[in-house]
Protein backbone atom coordinates (compact mmCIF):
# COMPACT_ATOMS: atom_id res chain seq x y z
CA UNK A 1 0.00 0.00 0.00
CA UNK A 2 2.81 2.30 0.85
CA UNK A 3 4.45 1.53 -2.47
CA UNK A 4 1.17 2.13 -4.23
CA UNK A 5 0.67 5.44 -2.48
CA UNK A 6 4.29 6.29 -3.12
CA UNK A 7 3.80 5.40 -6.75
CA UNK A 8 0.65 7.47 -6.91
CA UNK A 9 2.39 10.48 -5.37
CA UNK A 10 5.42 10.03 -7.60
CA UNK A 11 3.25 9.71 -10.69
CA UNK A 12 1.12 12.68 -9.68
CA UNK A 13 4.16 14.84 -9.08
CA UNK A 14 5.61 13.77 -12.44
CA UNK A 15 2.34 14.57 -14.20
CA UNK A 16 2.15 18.01 -12.62
CA UNK A 17 5.72 18.67 -13.67
CA UNK A 18 5.01 17.48 -17.22
CA UNK A 19 2.00 19.77 -17.49
CA UNK A 20 4.10 22.72 -16.39
CA UNK A 21 6.89 21.82 -18.77
CA UNK A 22 4.40 21.40 -21.58
CA UNK A 23 3.27 25.03 -21.21
CA UNK A 24 6.86 26.19 -20.94
CA UNK A 25 7.84 24.31 -24.10
CA UNK A 26 4.82 25.65 -26.00
CA UNK A 27 5.72 29.19 -24.92
CA UNK A 28 9.33 28.63 -25.93
CA UNK A 29 8.29 27.40 -29.39
CA UNK A 30 5.99 30.40 -29.78
CA UNK A 31 8.90 32.69 -28.87
CA UNK A 32 11.10 30.95 -31.46
CA UNK A 33 8.46 31.51 -34.14
CA UNK A 34 8.16 35.18 -33.17
CA UNK A 35 11.96 35.59 -33.32
CA UNK A 36 12.01 33.94 -36.76
CA UNK A 37 9.23 36.26 -37.96
CA UNK A 38 11.22 39.27 -36.70
CA UNK A 39 14.35 38.01 -38.48
CA UNK A 40 12.39 37.63 -41.72
CA UNK A 41 10.84 41.12 -41.37
CA UNK A 42 14.27 42.63 -40.62
CA UNK A 43 15.75 40.98 -43.74
CA UNK A 44 12.86 42.19 -45.94
CA UNK A 45 13.16 45.77 -44.68
CA UNK A 46 16.93 45.73 -45.35
CA UNK A 47 16.26 44.29 -48.81
CA UNK A 48 13.83 47.17 -49.49
CA UNK A 49 16.49 49.72 -48.48
CA UNK A 50 19.11 48.01 -50.70
CA UNK A 51 16.64 47.90 -53.63
CA UNK A 52 15.89 51.62 -53.30
CA UNK A 53 19.63 52.42 -52.99
CA UNK A 54 20.39 50.33 -56.09
CA UNK A 55 17.74 52.14 -58.14
CA UNK A 56 18.85 55.55 -56.84
CA UNK A 57 22.53 55.00 -57.64
CA UNK A 58 21.76 53.48 -61.05
CA UNK A 59 19.54 56.45 -61.98
CA UNK A 60 22.06 58.99 -60.67
CA UNK A 61 24.85 57.48 -62.77
CA UNK A 62 22.97 56.64 -65.99
CA UNK A 63 19.93 59.05 -65.92
CA UNK A 64 17.85 56.25 -67.39
CA UNK A 65 14.33 55.46 -66.18
CA UNK A 66 14.79 51.67 -66.42
CA UNK A 67 17.47 51.91 -63.72
CA UNK A 68 14.69 52.91 -61.24
CA UNK A 69 13.00 49.48 -61.31
CA UNK A 70 14.63 48.27 -58.03
CA UNK A 71 13.70 51.62 -56.37
CA UNK A 72 10.05 51.27 -57.41
CA UNK A 73 9.91 47.71 -56.03
CA UNK A 74 11.54 48.72 -52.72
CA UNK A 75 9.27 51.77 -52.20
CA UNK A 76 6.15 49.68 -52.93
CA UNK A 77 6.97 46.82 -50.51
CA UNK A 78 8.57 48.83 -47.68
CA UNK A 79 5.37 50.04 -45.88
CA UNK A 80 4.01 46.53 -45.26
CA UNK A 81 7.46 45.15 -44.34
CA UNK A 82 8.11 47.96 -41.83
CA UNK A 83 4.60 47.53 -40.36
CA UNK A 84 5.26 43.78 -39.91
CA UNK A 85 8.57 44.54 -38.19
CA UNK A 86 6.98 46.99 -35.77
CA UNK A 87 4.12 44.59 -35.02
CA UNK A 88 6.64 41.99 -33.83
CA UNK A 89 8.18 44.36 -31.29
CA UNK A 90 5.95 42.99 -28.50
CA UNK A 91 7.87 39.70 -28.25
CA UNK A 92 10.39 41.20 -25.87
CA UNK A 93 10.32 44.68 -24.35
CA UNK A 94 14.09 44.93 -24.66
CA UNK A 95 13.82 44.67 -28.46
CA UNK A 96 11.24 47.48 -28.80
CA UNK A 97 13.58 50.52 -28.90
CA UNK A 98 16.00 48.88 -31.37
CA UNK A 99 13.15 47.74 -33.63
CA UNK A 100 11.61 51.22 -33.63
CA UNK A 101 14.97 52.89 -34.36
CA UNK A 102 15.64 50.45 -37.22
CA UNK A 103 12.14 50.92 -38.71
CA UNK A 104 12.37 54.73 -38.50
CA UNK A 105 15.87 54.83 -40.01
CA UNK A 106 14.78 52.53 -42.87
CA UNK A 107 11.70 54.66 -43.55
CA UNK A 108 13.81 57.84 -43.53
CA UNK A 109 16.45 56.37 -45.88
CA UNK A 110 13.83 55.17 -48.39
CA UNK A 111 11.94 58.48 -48.33
CA UNK A 112 15.16 60.49 -48.74
CA UNK A 113 16.32 58.48 -51.76
CA UNK A 114 12.86 58.59 -53.34
CA UNK A 115 12.73 62.37 -52.87
CA UNK A 116 16.26 62.70 -54.30
CA UNK A 117 15.19 60.87 -57.47
CA UNK A 118 12.15 63.14 -57.80
CA UNK A 119 14.43 66.18 -57.44
CA UNK A 120 16.79 64.78 -60.11
CA UNK A 121 13.87 64.45 -62.50
CA UNK A 122 12.74 68.04 -61.94
CA UNK A 123 16.11 69.78 -62.12
CA UNK A 124 19.15 69.44 -64.44
CA UNK A 125 22.21 67.57 -63.24
CA UNK A 126 24.30 69.35 -60.58
CA UNK A 127 27.38 67.35 -59.70
CA UNK A 128 28.08 69.22 -56.45
CA UNK A 129 24.50 68.93 -55.21
CA UNK A 130 24.28 65.32 -56.37
CA UNK A 131 27.51 64.43 -54.54
CA UNK A 132 26.36 66.14 -51.34
CA UNK A 133 22.99 64.42 -51.46
CA UNK A 134 24.62 61.05 -52.24
CA UNK A 135 26.93 61.40 -49.26
CA UNK A 136 24.03 62.23 -46.92
CA UNK A 137 22.03 59.29 -48.26
CA UNK A 138 25.03 56.98 -47.88
CA UNK A 139 25.35 57.97 -44.21
CA UNK A 140 21.66 57.28 -43.65
CA UNK A 141 21.86 53.88 -45.41
CA UNK A 142 25.01 52.93 -43.46
CA UNK A 143 23.24 53.87 -40.24
CA UNK A 144 20.30 51.69 -41.28
CA UNK A 145 22.62 48.75 -41.98
CA UNK A 146 24.25 49.25 -38.58
CA UNK A 147 20.87 49.14 -36.83
CA UNK A 148 19.96 46.04 -38.87
CA UNK A 149 23.16 44.34 -37.70
CA UNK A 150 22.45 45.30 -34.07
CA UNK A 151 18.92 43.92 -34.31
CA UNK A 152 20.14 40.73 -35.95
CA UNK A 153 22.64 40.14 -33.15
CA UNK A 154 19.98 40.76 -30.49
CA UNK A 155 17.58 38.36 -32.22
CA UNK A 156 20.31 35.72 -32.55
CA UNK A 157 21.09 36.11 -28.85
CA UNK A 158 17.41 35.80 -27.96
CA UNK A 159 17.11 32.72 -30.19
CA UNK A 160 20.09 31.07 -28.52
CA UNK A 161 18.65 31.77 -25.06
CA UNK A 162 15.28 30.32 -26.09
CA UNK A 163 16.97 27.20 -27.49
CA UNK A 164 18.89 26.80 -24.25
CA UNK A 165 15.64 27.12 -22.30
CA UNK A 166 13.99 24.59 -24.62
CA UNK A 167 16.82 22.10 -24.12
CA UNK A 168 16.64 22.60 -20.34
CA UNK A 169 12.89 22.04 -20.35
CA UNK A 170 13.33 19.00 -22.51
CA UNK A 171 15.81 17.57 -20.02
CA UNK A 172 13.36 18.26 -17.21
CA UNK A 173 10.64 16.54 -19.19
CA UNK A 174 12.85 13.48 -19.52
CA UNK A 175 13.50 13.45 -15.79
CA UNK A 176 9.80 13.87 -15.07
CA UNK A 177 8.98 11.05 -17.40
CA UNK A 178 11.51 8.84 -15.63
CA UNK A 179 9.87 9.68 -12.34
CA UNK A 180 6.48 9.04 -13.85
CA UNK A 181 7.63 5.68 -15.14
CA UNK A 182 8.87 4.76 -11.73
CA UNK A 183 5.55 5.78 -10.19
CA UNK A 184 3.61 3.92 -12.81
CA UNK A 185 5.73 0.83 -12.21
CA UNK A 186 4.77 1.01 -8.64
CA UNK A 187 1.06 1.38 -9.46
CA UNK A 188 0.33 -1.07 -12.21
CA UNK A 189 1.45 -2.30 -15.56
CA UNK A 190 -1.69 -0.90 -17.17
CA UNK A 191 -1.09 2.49 -15.74
CA UNK A 192 2.54 2.27 -16.84
CA UNK A 193 1.43 1.55 -20.37
CA UNK A 194 -0.84 4.62 -20.38
CA UNK A 195 1.88 6.75 -18.93
CA UNK A 196 4.30 5.48 -21.59
CA UNK A 197 1.84 6.62 -24.21
CA UNK A 198 1.81 10.04 -22.59
CA UNK A 199 5.59 10.00 -22.60
CA UNK A 200 5.62 9.19 -26.29
CA UNK A 201 3.43 12.20 -26.91
CA UNK A 202 5.88 14.41 -25.10
CA UNK A 203 8.76 12.92 -27.03
CA UNK A 204 6.84 13.83 -30.18
CA UNK A 205 6.75 17.38 -28.90
CA UNK A 206 10.53 17.31 -28.71
CA UNK A 207 10.71 15.96 -32.25
CA UNK A 208 8.40 18.69 -33.50
CA UNK A 209 10.56 21.25 -31.74
CA UNK A 210 13.63 19.99 -33.55
CA UNK A 211 11.75 20.06 -36.85
CA UNK A 212 10.72 23.68 -36.22
CA UNK A 213 14.28 24.58 -35.33
CA UNK A 214 15.42 23.01 -38.61
CA UNK A 215 12.75 25.05 -40.43
CA UNK A 216 13.99 28.23 -38.80
CA UNK A 217 17.56 27.39 -39.83
CA UNK A 218 16.32 26.89 -43.40
CA UNK A 219 14.61 30.30 -43.24
CA UNK A 220 17.87 31.91 -42.15
CA UNK A 221 19.64 30.23 -45.06
CA UNK A 222 17.04 31.61 -47.47
CA UNK A 223 17.57 35.08 -46.00
CA UNK A 224 21.29 34.84 -46.69
CA UNK A 225 20.56 33.73 -50.26
CA UNK A 226 18.22 36.73 -50.67
CA UNK A 227 21.04 39.03 -49.59
CA UNK A 228 23.34 37.38 -52.13
CA UNK A 229 20.68 38.01 -54.79
CA UNK A 230 20.54 41.66 -53.82
CA UNK A 231 24.32 41.88 -54.15
CA UNK A 232 24.11 40.39 -57.63
CA UNK A 233 21.44 42.95 -58.54
CA UNK A 234 23.74 45.73 -57.40
CA UNK A 235 26.55 44.35 -59.57
CA UNK A 236 24.16 44.12 -62.54
CA UNK A 237 23.02 47.70 -61.99
CA UNK A 238 26.63 48.94 -62.01
CA UNK A 239 27.39 46.97 -65.17
CA UNK A 240 24.32 48.29 -66.97
CA UNK A 241 25.32 51.84 -65.97
CA UNK A 242 28.93 51.18 -67.17
CA UNK A 243 30.35 51.95 -63.74
CA UNK A 244 33.45 50.32 -62.23
CA UNK A 245 33.99 50.47 -58.46
CA UNK A 246 37.50 49.96 -57.07
CA UNK A 247 39.69 50.40 -53.98
CA UNK A 248 42.78 52.55 -54.36
CA UNK A 249 45.60 53.35 -51.99
CA UNK A 250 46.80 56.92 -51.47
CA UNK A 251 49.87 55.96 -53.48
CA UNK A 252 47.58 55.50 -56.49
CA UNK A 253 47.72 51.69 -56.60
CA UNK A 254 44.41 49.91 -57.26
CA UNK A 255 44.04 46.79 -55.11
CA UNK A 256 40.46 45.68 -55.91
CA UNK A 257 37.72 46.28 -58.42
CA UNK A 258 34.33 44.78 -59.15
CA UNK A 259 33.70 42.30 -61.95
CA UNK A 260 33.88 43.93 -65.37
CA UNK A 261 36.44 46.55 -64.38
CA UNK A 262 39.22 44.85 -66.31
CA UNK A 263 37.23 45.37 -69.53
CA UNK A 264 37.14 49.14 -69.01
CA UNK A 265 40.81 49.44 -68.07
CA UNK A 266 42.05 46.66 -70.33
CA UNK A 267 44.12 44.86 -67.69
CA UNK A 268 43.39 41.72 -65.67
CA UNK A 269 45.99 41.33 -62.91
CA UNK A 270 45.98 43.45 -59.73
CA UNK A 271 47.42 45.54 -58.23
CA UNK A 272 48.42 48.31 -60.64
CA UNK A 273 48.64 52.09 -60.60
CA UNK A 274 45.81 54.29 -61.84
CA UNK A 275 48.28 56.73 -63.42
CA UNK A 276 49.88 53.91 -65.44
CA UNK A 277 46.99 54.05 -67.92
CA UNK A 278 47.26 57.80 -68.57
CA UNK A 279 49.39 59.17 -71.41
CA UNK A 280 52.97 59.88 -70.29
CA UNK A 281 52.42 63.65 -70.23
CA UNK A 282 49.40 63.29 -67.88
CA UNK A 283 50.65 60.72 -65.38
CA UNK A 284 52.18 63.24 -62.97
CA UNK A 285 48.86 65.08 -62.72
CA UNK A 286 46.93 61.89 -61.89
CA UNK A 287 49.48 60.87 -59.27
CA UNK A 288 49.32 64.29 -57.62
CA UNK A 289 45.50 64.29 -57.61
CA UNK A 290 45.37 60.95 -55.80
CA UNK A 291 48.31 61.57 -53.43
CA UNK A 292 47.17 65.06 -52.44
CA UNK A 293 43.45 64.29 -52.11
CA UNK A 294 42.51 65.55 -48.63
CA UNK A 295 41.37 62.83 -46.25
CA UNK A 296 38.66 65.07 -44.78
CA UNK A 297 36.99 65.88 -48.11
CA UNK A 298 33.86 63.95 -48.98
CA UNK A 299 34.48 63.38 -52.71
CA UNK A 300 37.25 64.08 -55.20
CA UNK A 301 36.29 64.20 -58.91
CA UNK A 302 38.50 64.45 -61.96
CA UNK A 303 38.64 63.31 -65.57
CA UNK A 304 41.45 61.35 -67.15
CA UNK A 305 42.36 59.95 -70.54
CA UNK A 306 43.58 56.34 -70.61
CA UNK A 307 45.44 54.36 -73.25
CA UNK A 308 43.86 51.01 -74.09
CA UNK A 309 45.46 47.99 -75.66
CA UNK A 310 44.20 48.78 -79.19
CA UNK A 311 46.20 52.08 -79.24
CA UNK A 312 42.98 54.11 -78.88
CA UNK A 313 42.07 56.52 -76.10
CA UNK A 314 39.17 56.47 -73.68
CA UNK A 315 37.94 59.14 -71.29
CA UNK A 316 36.93 58.26 -67.71
CA UNK A 317 35.38 60.29 -64.92
CA UNK A 318 36.99 59.24 -61.62
CA UNK A 319 35.32 59.84 -58.24
CA UNK A 320 37.21 59.08 -55.01
CA UNK A 321 35.72 58.88 -51.51
CA UNK A 322 38.13 58.66 -48.54
CA UNK A 323 38.16 55.44 -46.50
CA UNK A 324 39.94 55.27 -43.15
CA UNK A 325 41.08 52.02 -41.56
CA UNK A 326 43.74 50.67 -39.18
CA UNK A 327 45.86 49.59 -42.14
CA UNK A 328 45.98 53.16 -43.48
CA UNK A 329 43.99 55.72 -45.42
CA UNK A 330 42.81 55.08 -48.94
CA UNK A 331 39.87 55.69 -51.24
CA UNK A 332 36.86 53.90 -52.60
CA UNK A 333 36.60 54.99 -56.22
CA UNK A 334 34.29 54.75 -59.19
CA UNK A 335 35.05 55.11 -62.90
CA UNK A 336 32.45 56.08 -65.51
CA UNK A 337 33.20 55.88 -69.24
CA UNK A 338 32.53 59.37 -70.70
CA UNK A 339 34.28 58.80 -74.05
CA UNK A 340 31.09 59.38 -76.06
CA UNK A 341 30.36 62.59 -74.14
CA UNK A 342 33.87 63.90 -74.89
CA UNK A 343 33.51 63.03 -78.55
CA UNK A 344 30.20 64.86 -78.72
CA UNK A 345 31.80 67.89 -77.07
CA UNK A 346 34.61 67.87 -79.65
CA UNK A 347 32.01 67.57 -82.43
CA UNK A 348 30.09 70.51 -81.00
CA UNK A 349 33.23 72.66 -80.95
CA UNK A 350 33.92 71.85 -84.61
CA UNK A 351 30.29 72.54 -85.46
CA UNK A 352 30.36 75.91 -83.72
CA UNK A 353 33.53 76.87 -85.57
CA UNK A 354 31.95 75.90 -88.87
CA UNK A 355 28.78 77.76 -87.97
CA UNK A 356 30.76 80.89 -87.06
CA UNK A 357 32.67 80.72 -90.34
CA UNK A 358 29.51 80.31 -92.41
CA UNK A 359 27.69 83.02 -90.46
CA UNK A 360 30.46 85.49 -91.23
CA UNK A 361 30.34 84.56 -94.91
CA UNK A 362 26.57 84.90 -94.91
CA UNK A 363 26.73 88.32 -93.28
CA UNK A 364 29.30 89.44 -95.84
CA UNK A 365 27.00 88.30 -98.65
CA UNK A 366 24.03 90.11 -97.11
CA UNK A 367 26.10 93.29 -96.72
CA UNK A 368 27.24 93.18 -100.35
CA UNK A 369 23.71 92.37 -101.49
CA UNK A 370 22.31 95.37 -99.60
CA UNK A 371 24.96 97.72 -100.96
CA UNK A 372 24.49 96.60 -104.59
CA UNK A 373 20.69 96.56 -104.33
CA UNK A 374 20.72 100.10 -102.93
CA UNK A 375 22.80 101.28 -105.90
CA UNK A 376 20.42 99.68 -108.40
CA UNK A 377 17.10 100.92 -106.93
CA UNK A 378 15.48 104.33 -107.21
CA UNK A 379 13.28 104.36 -104.09
CA UNK A 380 13.07 102.82 -100.62
CA UNK A 381 9.99 100.84 -101.66
CA UNK A 382 11.82 99.32 -104.61
CA UNK A 383 14.83 98.60 -102.40
CA UNK A 384 12.55 96.89 -99.85
CA UNK A 385 10.98 94.64 -102.52
CA UNK A 386 14.25 93.72 -104.27
CA UNK A 387 16.30 93.26 -101.13
CA UNK A 388 13.54 91.30 -99.33
CA UNK A 389 13.17 88.95 -102.30
CA UNK A 390 16.92 88.28 -102.38
CA UNK A 391 17.03 87.73 -98.63
CA UNK A 392 14.20 85.19 -98.87
CA UNK A 393 15.99 83.35 -101.65
CA UNK A 394 19.23 83.34 -99.68
CA UNK A 395 17.36 82.03 -96.59
CA UNK A 396 15.70 79.28 -98.64
CA UNK A 397 19.07 78.05 -99.86
CA UNK A 398 20.46 78.28 -96.36
CA UNK A 399 17.55 76.16 -95.06
CA UNK A 400 18.57 73.38 -97.45
CA UNK A 401 22.12 73.49 -96.12
CA UNK A 402 20.95 73.39 -92.51
CA UNK A 403 18.65 70.46 -93.31
CA UNK A 404 21.66 68.52 -94.63
CA UNK A 405 23.91 69.63 -91.70
CA UNK A 406 25.91 71.86 -94.08
CA UNK A 407 26.95 68.86 -96.18
CA UNK A 408 25.43 70.37 -99.34
CA UNK A 409 22.17 70.53 -101.31
CA UNK A 410 20.65 68.46 -104.11
CA UNK A 411 20.45 70.30 -107.47
CA UNK A 412 16.70 69.84 -108.08
CA UNK A 413 15.84 70.81 -104.48
CA UNK A 414 17.98 73.94 -104.87
CA UNK A 415 16.09 74.90 -108.01
CA UNK A 416 12.78 74.37 -106.23
CA UNK A 417 13.83 76.58 -103.31
CA UNK A 418 14.82 79.44 -105.63
CA UNK A 419 12.22 79.17 -108.42
CA UNK A 420 9.31 77.78 -106.39
CA UNK A 421 8.23 81.21 -105.04
CA UNK A 422 7.18 82.23 -108.59
CA UNK A 423 3.94 80.38 -107.73
CA UNK A 424 1.18 80.34 -110.32
CA UNK A 425 3.48 81.71 -113.02
CA UNK A 426 5.17 78.33 -113.23
CA UNK A 427 3.03 75.26 -113.76
CA UNK A 428 4.11 73.64 -117.00
CA UNK A 429 5.86 76.82 -118.16
CA UNK A 430 8.96 76.21 -116.09
CA UNK A 431 10.63 72.79 -116.44
CA UNK A 432 13.98 71.38 -115.43
CA UNK A 433 15.91 68.28 -116.32
CA UNK A 434 19.22 66.77 -115.25
CA UNK A 435 20.87 64.07 -113.15
CA UNK A 436 20.65 63.99 -109.35
CA UNK A 437 23.63 65.92 -108.06
CA UNK A 438 24.69 66.76 -104.48
CA UNK A 439 26.32 70.20 -104.55
CA UNK A 440 28.95 71.51 -102.16
CA UNK A 441 27.72 74.22 -99.75
CA UNK A 442 29.65 76.96 -101.58
CA UNK A 443 28.40 75.82 -104.97
CA UNK A 444 24.81 75.56 -103.71
CA UNK A 445 24.93 79.09 -102.28
CA UNK A 446 26.36 80.71 -105.44
CA UNK A 447 24.18 78.75 -107.90
CA UNK A 448 21.10 79.44 -105.77
CA UNK A 449 21.66 83.20 -105.90
CA UNK A 450 22.22 83.04 -109.68
CA UNK A 451 19.03 80.98 -110.25
CA UNK A 452 17.05 83.45 -108.16
CA UNK A 453 18.29 86.44 -110.17
CA UNK A 454 17.51 84.66 -113.46
CA UNK A 455 14.02 83.72 -112.19
CA UNK A 456 13.20 87.26 -111.03
CA UNK A 457 14.45 88.68 -114.34
CA UNK A 458 12.27 86.20 -116.25
CA UNK A 459 9.25 87.21 -114.19
CA UNK A 460 9.82 90.98 -114.53
CA UNK A 461 11.50 91.41 -117.94
CA UNK A 462 11.73 87.97 -119.61
CA UNK A 463 9.70 85.01 -120.82
CA UNK A 464 7.33 84.78 -117.86
CA UNK A 465 5.90 88.24 -118.61
CA UNK A 466 3.92 86.76 -121.54
CA UNK A 467 1.25 84.01 -121.46
CA UNK A 468 3.21 81.76 -123.85
CA UNK A 469 6.65 82.28 -122.34
CA UNK A 470 8.59 79.26 -121.07
CA UNK A 471 11.75 78.61 -119.11
CA UNK A 472 13.86 75.46 -119.41
CA UNK A 473 16.71 74.63 -117.04
CA UNK A 474 18.94 71.75 -118.13
CA UNK A 475 22.16 70.46 -116.63
CA UNK A 476 24.52 67.61 -117.49
CA UNK A 477 28.05 66.33 -116.85
CA UNK A 478 30.60 66.46 -119.71
CA UNK A 479 34.32 66.01 -120.26
CA UNK A 480 35.91 69.15 -121.66
CA UNK A 481 39.59 70.01 -122.04
CA UNK A 482 40.56 67.00 -119.96
CA UNK A 483 38.31 68.06 -117.05
CA UNK A 484 34.85 66.97 -115.90
CA UNK A 485 32.51 69.95 -115.94
CA UNK A 486 28.91 70.71 -115.07
CA UNK A 487 27.01 72.28 -117.99
CA UNK A 488 23.98 74.34 -116.96
CA UNK A 489 21.67 76.06 -119.47
CA UNK A 490 18.93 78.56 -118.64
CA UNK A 491 16.82 79.01 -121.79
CA UNK A 492 13.82 81.33 -122.07
CA UNK A 493 11.45 81.33 -125.05
CA UNK A 494 8.22 83.05 -126.03
CA UNK A 495 9.13 86.25 -124.21
CA UNK A 496 9.12 89.89 -125.38
CA UNK A 497 11.75 91.49 -127.58
CA UNK A 498 14.78 92.18 -125.42
CA UNK A 499 15.75 95.77 -124.64
CA UNK A 500 19.37 96.72 -124.20
CA UNK A 501 20.80 98.87 -121.46
CA UNK A 502 24.32 100.02 -120.84
CA UNK A 503 24.04 99.74 -117.02
CA UNK A 504 24.76 96.33 -115.56
CA UNK A 505 22.52 95.54 -112.59
CA UNK A 506 23.18 93.53 -109.44
CA UNK A 507 21.88 90.29 -111.00
CA UNK A 508 24.06 90.50 -114.08
CA UNK A 509 27.10 91.37 -111.98
CA UNK A 510 26.46 88.40 -109.69
CA UNK A 511 25.99 85.97 -112.60
CA UNK A 512 28.80 87.17 -114.88
CA UNK A 513 31.43 88.13 -112.32
CA UNK A 514 30.81 86.57 -108.91
CA UNK A 515 29.66 83.11 -110.08
CA UNK A 516 32.63 82.30 -112.39
CA UNK A 517 35.08 83.76 -109.88
CA UNK A 518 33.68 81.72 -106.97
CA UNK A 519 33.37 78.40 -108.86
CA UNK A 520 36.33 78.83 -111.25
CA UNK A 521 34.19 78.44 -114.38
CA UNK A 522 32.86 80.41 -117.33
CA UNK A 523 29.40 81.97 -117.65
CA UNK A 524 27.72 83.68 -120.60
CA UNK A 525 24.47 85.66 -120.37
CA UNK A 526 22.56 86.93 -123.40
CA UNK A 527 19.30 88.88 -123.61
CA UNK A 528 17.76 87.74 -126.91
CA UNK A 529 14.39 87.99 -128.59
CA UNK A 530 12.11 85.68 -126.59
CA UNK A 531 14.05 85.93 -123.35
CA UNK A 532 17.45 85.53 -121.69
CA UNK A 533 19.87 82.66 -122.15
CA UNK A 534 22.57 81.75 -119.69
CA UNK A 535 25.20 79.06 -120.18
CA UNK A 536 27.49 77.91 -117.36
CA UNK A 537 30.56 75.65 -117.52
CA UNK A 538 31.76 74.83 -114.00
CA UNK A 539 34.52 72.35 -113.00
CA UNK A 540 33.02 69.46 -111.04
CA UNK A 541 35.79 69.53 -108.43
CA UNK A 542 34.38 72.88 -107.26
CA UNK A 543 30.76 71.70 -107.51
CA UNK A 544 30.85 68.31 -105.70
CA UNK A 545 32.85 67.52 -102.57
CA UNK A 546 35.56 64.93 -103.35
CA UNK A 547 34.04 64.39 -106.78
CA UNK A 548 33.70 60.77 -107.89
CA UNK A 549 31.43 58.58 -109.99
CA UNK A 550 29.11 57.82 -107.07
CA UNK A 551 28.26 61.52 -106.64
CA UNK A 552 26.13 61.63 -109.83
CA UNK A 553 23.07 59.47 -110.53
CA UNK A 554 22.58 58.60 -114.20
CA UNK A 555 18.78 58.99 -114.23
CA UNK A 556 17.32 62.39 -114.98
CA UNK A 557 14.86 64.00 -112.60
CA UNK A 558 12.25 66.67 -112.95
CA UNK A 559 11.13 67.86 -109.52
CA UNK A 560 7.33 67.58 -109.15
CA UNK A 561 7.19 71.03 -107.57
CA UNK A 562 8.60 72.54 -110.77
CA UNK A 563 5.97 70.84 -112.90
CA UNK A 564 3.00 71.97 -110.84
CA UNK A 565 3.41 74.55 -108.11
CA UNK A 566 0.46 76.85 -108.88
Amino acid sequence: MLAFLLGILLAAAAIVALLEFRGAIAGTLSDLESIAALQSARSRVLADVVDVETGYRGFLLSRREEALEPLTMGVASSPSDIATLRAGGGVDASLGPTIESYASASRAAIDEMNQAVAAQRRAPANEQADASRMFAIKKQVDYTRQLSGDLERMLRHQSEEIRSTLQANTSRVILAIAALLAGVALVSFTQVRELLALGRRYFNVQTDSRAKIATLSHTLTESREALDTLNRRLVLAMRSAHVVVFSIEQSGRITWMNDGGSGMFGREALPWGLADFAPPDDRARIQNLVANAPANQDLVDFEMRIETGDLSHRWLKITLAPVRSQEGNGFLGSAVDITNIKRREEGNVLLMRELSHRSKNLLAIVQAMARQTAKATASPAEFYDRFGSRLRALAAGHDLLVKAAYSGAEMSELLQSQIGPLGAAMGSRVVSKGPMLMLRPEAAQNLGMAFHELAINAQIHGALTTPLGRVEINWKIEQKVGETQLMVDWIESGGPIATTTERRGFGSTLILENLPRSLHGTVTLEHLAGGSRCHMELPMKYIVENFGENDVKEESVEPPALRDVG
